[in-house]
């Protein structure tokens, strides 16, 4: 999982491209697909699945973020010897 930090200076021209497309800075999204061959990236953005070229991509300031799985509560029945 990754979020929109903000914008590369150098492709300034696709800011307003990618704010339409609800890549704003603080949107949390997942990478998909990554294409090695012409460099497009899709990610998804709650239901919704973009895809990007290279250069938008690469006009994409973002951040790792660290998955936090949810903590299952303890069942210790489950580990007991089931008694007839």
């Amino acid at each position: 999982m990754g979020s929109v930090v903000g914008y590369d200076k150098a492709y300034r021209g696709y800011q307003g491209k990618l704010s339409a497309m609800g890549l704003t800075p603080g949107t949390p999204f997942t990478v998909v697909y990554r294409d090695l061959q012409d460099g497009s990236v899709k990610l998804e953005l709650g239901r919704t699945i973009l895809t990007l070229r290279k250069q938008e991509a690469n006009a994409l300031c973002v951040e790792e973020l660290e998955l936090s799985l949810p903590t299952l509560p303890k069942v210790d029945w489950l580990l007991a010897p089931h008694l007839n």
